[in-house]
Parts: C-alpha cells; sequence; structure tokens
C-alpha cells in the first residue's frame, strides 16, 4: 500500500492527540509503538500538551485519618480516575502525599515520624497514565527540622530536577532570638542514573538565608519559586520583607524576587501559575480576592506586579468558617475558555474574567472534604532505562 502521509509528518499529528488516545494507537502498528514510546515523542508531545484539557486531581482526607490523593471525580467529563494502587503498594501505605506536578509527572513523598523514610527513600516518581514508577534515593541530609521540595524540568538538558530545601534550628539560649541554618539539594532525573554524576543529590551553595513558607512551590519559566520570610519575625517585620526565592534550574542558582508593597506580610496568599505568568493570590478580604501578576516592564527592562484580576466572593457561612478557619477560598488554576478554577470551601467554582462571574462545577460528593486541589495535563514520560527498574517491574509483575 501507498505510503499517504510521510512518516516525518506523522509524529507532528499525533503529538497533538491526548495521552489516553495515544495509549491506545499504540496497538495500531510497531512503528507507531516505537514512535510514543520515545523520548524524542515524549517531549515533542509535552510541548503541544498545554492546549489539552487540564485534568484536577483533588487530594481528600477520609474518615480513617489517611489520606487519599487524587480522589476520582465521576460527575464531569473533564476530570478522570488515577489508581494510586502502585504508589500505596510502593510505600507499604497509604499514608503519603504529592509534593510536586511537572508535564504529567508527580512526586510523592511518604508520611513519616522521622524526615525521610531511608528505607524506601521515602520519595517516588509516578506517571499515572502509563503505570510506571521511579523510586528516588534519599536526601543527603539527615535529621532536619524542615524540608520543602521542588519539581521541575530543565530544558537545556532535558531532564528533570527535584529540589530539597531544608533547614535546621541552631540550639541558642532560652532567651535568645532561634537561630536557623539553611541548605539545598538537588536530584537529576532523565539520564542514565549509572554515572556517579545523576544517581546523588548535589549539594548547592549560596541558599538565601531566608525561610521557606509552608506553601506548594510553583515550577514555571525553568525555575522552582516559593515564598519565604526572613530568619526571625517581628511585629515590626515591613511589609517589603517578604520575598520570592527563585532557584533556576539551568545553571543552579537562587535569585530573588520583590514581593509586592501593597501586599501585607502577614496577610493570606499563595503562588500560582496562571497564563503561563507567576501570580500571588491574596486573600485581602472577605468580599474578594486580588490576584497580582508579575509582567514585562519593557521600558525598565524588568518584572514588575500588576493587580490582573480581582474576584468578588460572598461570605461564607458559620459553619464553612469552623471547618475552613483559615482559606476558604484557594486560586487553584488555569481551567477551560481563560476561566480561573477556584475551591470555595468545598465546593469548586470557574471565575470567568470577561463576565466577572462565578459558576458552580458539580465534582464533589456529600462525604467528600477536599484538602488540596491541582491541575494535571498527562505526560508520555517512560521511567524504562532509569534508575531502580528491576524494582518497578518486580513491583507491578508481583
Amino acid at each position: 500500500m501507498e505510503q499517504v502521509v510521510p512518516f516525518d509528518v506523522i509524529p507532528h499529528i499525533l503529538s497533538k492527540l491526548p495521552v489516553k488516545t495515544l495509549m491506545k494507537f499504540k496497538s495500531v502498528c510497531k512503528h507507531w509503538s516505537n514512535l510514543i514510546d520515545s523520548p524524542f515523542f515524549a517531549h515533542l508531545h509535552s510541548s503541544q500538551a498545554i492546549q489539552e484539557t487540564r485534568v484536577l486531581l483533588p487530594s481528600s482526607s477520609s474518615s480513617d485519618g489517611q489520606q487519599k490523593c487524587l480522589k476520582p471525580c465521576k460527575d464531569d467529563g473533564r476530570f478522570m480516575h488515577i489508581s494510586l494502587d502502585l504508589v500505596s503498594k510502593f510505600f507499604e501505605s497509604k499514608s503519603y502525599y504529592l509534593v510536586g506536578s511537572c508535564n504529567g509527572l508527580l512526586c510523592f513523598k511518604k508520611k513519616s515520624y522521622c524526615d525521610i523514610d531511608r528505607r524506601t527513600g521515602g520519595l517516588l516518581l509516578f506517571n499515572p497514565l502509563r503505570q510506571q514508577l521511579l523510586p528516588l534515593p534519599p536526601p543527603s541530609a539527615e535529621s532536619v527540622s524542615m524540608r520543602q521540595f521542588g519539581f521541575g524540568f530543565d530544558s537545556s538538558t532535558a531532564t528533570y530536577k527535584m529540589l530539597s530545601v531544608f533547614y535546621n534550628e541552631i540550639s541558642t539560649n532560652f532567651d535568645d532570638e532561634p537561630r536557623y541554618s539553611l541548605g539545598a539539594e538537588v536530584f537529576t532525573i532523565g539520564k542514565s542514573l549509572s554515572s556517579s554524576s545523576s544517581s546523588s543529590w548535589r549539594a548547592i551553595s549560596n541558599v538565601p538565608q531566608l525561610l521557606p513558607v509552608l506553601q506548594d512551590p510553583v515550577f514555571l519559566w525553568g525555575a522552582i519559586y516559593w515564598v519565604t520570610h526572613p530568619l526571625n519575625i517581628t511585629p515590626e517585620t515591613s511589609y517589603n520583607s517578604k520575598k520570592i526565592v527563585a532557584f533556576h534550574l539551568g545553571n543552579e542558582e537562587f535569585s530573588l524576587i520583590a514581593w509586592p508593597s501593597t501586599v501585607g506580610f502577614h496577610d493570606m496568599c499563595h503562588l500560582v501559575e496562571l497564563r503561563g505568568c507567576l501570580c500571588i493570590a491574596y486573600y485581602c478580604s472577605k468580599d474578594y480576592i486580588d490576584i497580582w501578576m508579575m509582567k514585562e516592564n519593557k521600558r525598565k527592562a524588568e518584572e514588575c506586579w500588576v493587580n490582573e484580576y480581582r474576584i468578588h466572593i460572598k461570605n461564607p457561612s458559620a459553619s464553612e468558617i469552623f471547618y475552613y478557619p483559615k482559606i476558604f477560598v484557594e486560586v487553584i488554576g488555569q481551567w477551560e475558555d481563560e476561566e480561573i478554577l477556584l475551591r470555595y470551601c468545598s465546593s469548586f467554582v470557574a471565575y470567568n474574567p470577561r463576565t466577572d462571574k462565578l459558576s458552580g462545577i458539580n465534582i464533589r460528593s456529600p462525604d467528600e472534604v477536599f484538602a488540596f486541589c491541582y491541575t494535571f495535563t498527562g505526560s508520555l514520560i517512560s521511567f524504562s532505562g532509569f534508575q531502580a527498574a528491576e524494582q518497578i517491574n518486580s513491583l507491578v509483575e508481583a
């Protein structure tokens, strides 16, 4: 049979299809199967996947006290069920939580009384659509007071990197202010992990001596961003003392971003990505949320903060305040047709900037209480050939 479509055109056509469809197309022929499994096609598809419908992955707490991550939502076609049986089997527990997500890959950490479970490493990468696991070795720094993880993609080397930022409280006299020592390590994923340079955590120097706020970091523009505050907080702490720290995955260096002067130090806020831009969701009133977006100032050749959205919300009831005393509304991320997805207490709503209106999304059951929410796109990336392949295979076959 005559070839109608040139071979070199097929990858570009297939790269625009959803991951679940491509996984079915692997059975068409051996050529398509090899193409879809190739690293080249995985990265090509990743560059096109921005336009694929986002999938919300809520994490809910159950009555047994264990966290059930990525709860399936059956009421909306934009949501999907993802099995975490392999993750639970690896950790030998259902007590784990999501610490990072990038290009359809999810990173989980096991909950443990110690900082890191040294037996399993405590960290696991998971591709839910391929149902593949990649255990990561434990960070080198042990017995730290607090640790925060970030996960992102380094386009300059086509590798993924896991960042661990940690700090210890240095013992002082009882009357002295506590002092902290901060450090950071990075682990590279994506090359052959047989080499010593990529099979272990590497210490990073020149870490800004600012304490991370315990919120999820945001990966964007080849960097991991998180909110920090000074080592010692006092009532006189100025509004501009809060900073955003960026860790650039390409050169593995840190930089600081100034905080908007009108957003208070003690106010409730968190980072979020919207329209490919870094944003601050600022809960400045019970009546509305301000979203500050970082944009390029061409006149000054630098970035500046712009108050892009003001979302008006109704006051919650007394019962809602009781169950959600701190943040009863949360900006989750971009939704469809330029809408913004928010969690309002135990429900979900979409904000339309053009009409300045909120609309409800029917995705919850009466017995579910969503603690954390994420947006997600599927990934074709395969872990085959990387670290712990034998462990992964034996786990799947067991």
